[in-house]
């Protein structure tokens, strides 16, 4: 009896310590459990701001760069402003763009309309910076006239012989400053509200408090958060911050600058989903805790250890469902660094050529999966780890389900043992195709002339700089002048003028190599080419006499029109000059004598 006493005894207090133990375990537990929540929300809210300002950015470019292209056609093809062929072209535009629409001003007509009694000291500012010639983003206006709407501008100068005469602007829905196409990862709704650097409200659709500040000063439970919300604004920070509200519930705040007339977008987003799932993963734990310890209890000392071992493994699992929660829409992947063994989730099968969303020997697997190019990179990231607690991000290209490459951003952090020895990294993988095509385009929309899709002018002065740089570099360059242009104009209209020189553009992209030679239009119906690869003139000599023949023959395309000719000067590379200015000068002096001979030729 006294034994069993004993036995009883020890067992009971085996049972308290072990739960103490247990009970401190699980306060850790939960300690890191919300830091880790407060983690992945901060950087995945961040993230989403950053995603909002990259497409408003987009779009005002977009408008922007549409808006100076139709200016610089204006100007260069000595199209009247004010005349029925712009109005038709930016109705034409108009039904096209479903998003804005385009109309041109006088300097006239806007210095007229701000002598009305409603005109704000900004309309005066906003007229000085564009007849200056600078381009203006308005502020955002309530109007009655479009719908009872908000909406803002954006205003590009149109010039005319070297002076601004009018404005191109466009309208824009103020709604579109806070909209995103990016699916929300969040199950509490995001609030998004345009805010000034001062904490000011700009309304966009609807009327709003006048001051975030005064605004949230009764919500927050300690006047230092609402001090530092200003700081974030003031120093146009992009970051997400946790913050605690007077009923004891919290909320996130994540503030992005735009760049434009001191706009910021701030996102506010509900932490009691959060606390939700942290309560649940939490009570699933406790329980399983218990059961544990009951089991302890019964087995003894020798049963402990695997209890601790199952415990921990659990952990982990409960982390990774937890993350795969939230990340539904995102492949989500660990590495085990001492088995060299990667787990991706299971959607990761319909992005990635996997036949397992387990990988074994994963140095050798990336051989196939990743591009050549960033084999090196990726295999060094993962052999040189970052410090427990940092983040890290990289943008590199993964082979897809259809054999082909695709740009991917991966974030990921390594996670360390008692040994201060890697032994876990956990992340995501998120296509970035799209974003990657869109700065493609964007990029190549700003090199080409609207008109014929050839090089604009500092593009194509660019493009042949760096190909002289080159080591034995040799090669051509051809000013090509279109004879009589003004009379196209003068006599069949701008728009027969303007499908002259697209038709330019096409004869010139068919005599020179597209993948060696370089074209562009320099302006007017001036032309640069430059053909590569060849000092011989004789050569150079029979693709000027081509471009010649091919443009005579477009005459021949409409009965009745005016012949086709054009003049043509040639300079050799390195021969006729040692300098791209030179040379420049050397072909534009060419092209004068081709003109004194009675046009329709070339000269060297």
């Amino acid at each position: 009896m006294k034994w069993s006493k004993r036995v009883i005894v020890f067992l009971l207090l085996c049972f308290v310590l072990i739960s103490m133990l247990i009970l401190i375990s699980f306060a850790q537990y939960r300690t890191q459990l919300d830091e880790e929540f407060d983690q992945l929300i901060g950087e995945n809210l961040t993230a989403y701001a950053e995603g909002q300002r990259t497409e408003v950015q987009g779009m005002i470019v977009d408008i922007k760069g549409t808006l100076e292209a139709i200016a610089v056609m204006v100007d260069s093809a000595e199209i009247d402003p004010e005349g029925t062929w712009l109005a038709n072209y930016l109705h034409a535009i108009g039904e096209k763009q479903a998003r804005y629409q385009v109309t041109y001003a006088s300097l006239s007509e806007l210095f007229s309309g701000l002598n009305d009694s409603g005109v704000r000291p900004e309309d005066w500012q906003t007229y000085d910076l564009l007849s200056h010639g600078k381009a203006v983003v308005s502020n955002v206006r309530f109007s009655e006239r479009m719908g009872e709407k908000y909406y803002f501008s954006i205003a590009v100068p149109v010039y005319e012989n070297g002076e601004v005469v009018g404005v191109l602007r466009s309208l824009v829905q103020a709604e579109k400053l806070v909209q995103t196409l990016q699916t929300s990862y969040f199950r509490e709704p995001v609030h998004s509200y345009l805010v000034k650097g001062n904490g000011d409200f700009v309304e966009i659709s609807e009327p709003l408090p006048s001051n975030l500040y005064s605004a949230m000063k009764s919500y927050l439970a300690e006047q230092k958060d609402l001090d530092s919300i200003r700081a974030m604004l003031k120093q146009n920070q992009n970051a997400t911050c946790k913050f605690r509200l007077a009923d004891k519930n919290y909320i996130y705040v994540s503030t992005v600058s735009l760049g434009y007339n001191d706009w910021h977008i701030v996102n506010l987003t509900s932490a009691e989903n959060v606390s939700h799932h942290s309560e649940v993963i939490m009570r699933y734990t406790v329980e399983m805790g218990v059961f544990l310890i009951l089991l302890t209890a019964a087995a003894g000392l020798a049963f402990f250890w695997t209890v601790q071992r199952q415990r921990k493994k659990l952990r982990l699992e409960h982390e990774r469902y937890a993350v795969l929660a939230k990340f539904s829409d995102t492949v989500l992947f660990q590495y085990f660094y001492k088995d060299q063994i990667l787990e991706f989730t299971s959607n990761a099968q319909k992005l990635l050529p996997l036949s397992s969303s387990r990988i074994c020997g994963w140095k050798e697997a990336s051989g196939q999966m990743l591009h050549p190019d960033d084999r090196k990179l990726v295999a060094w990231q993962m052999e040189n780890p970052l410090p427990e607690g940092e983040i890290c991000s990289q943008e590199f290209r993964m082979m897809g389900l259809d054999g082909t490459y695709f740009w991917c951003l991966c974030q990921y952090q390594t996670f360390y043992d008692k040994k201060k020895k890697p032994y876990l990294a956990m992340g995501k993988l998120v296509d970035i195709s799209s974003q990657k095509e869109r700065e493609r385009i964007l990029l190549e929309k700003s090199e080409r002339d609207s008109l014929t899709g050839l090089y604009n002018k500092a593009t194509v002065e660019n493009q042949i700089r760096l190909y002289l740089q080159k080591e034995c570099s040799k090669g051509f360059l051809y000013m090509i002048d279109i004879d009589n242009f003004k009379q196209v104009n003068d006599r069949r209209g701008h728009a027969e003028g303007d499908r002259l020189l697209a038709q330019i553009g096409t004869v010139l992209c068919s005599v020179f190599r597209e993948e060696s030679d370089i074209l562009g239009r320099a302006g007017g119906d001036e032309f640069v080419a430059f053909m590569t690869g060849s000092d011989d003139q004789s050569v150079a000599a029979d693709r000027a006499q081509r471009i010649l023949e091919k443009i005579r023959a477009l005459s021949d395309l409409s009965a009745g029109s005016d012949p086709v000719s054009c003049s043509i000067g040639v300079a050799a590379w390195p021969g006729d000059s040692a300098k791209y200015e030179d040379l420049f000068r050397a072909a534009d002096h060419a092209m004068y004598l081709a003109k004194k001979k009675g046009k329709n030729t070339f000269s060297f």
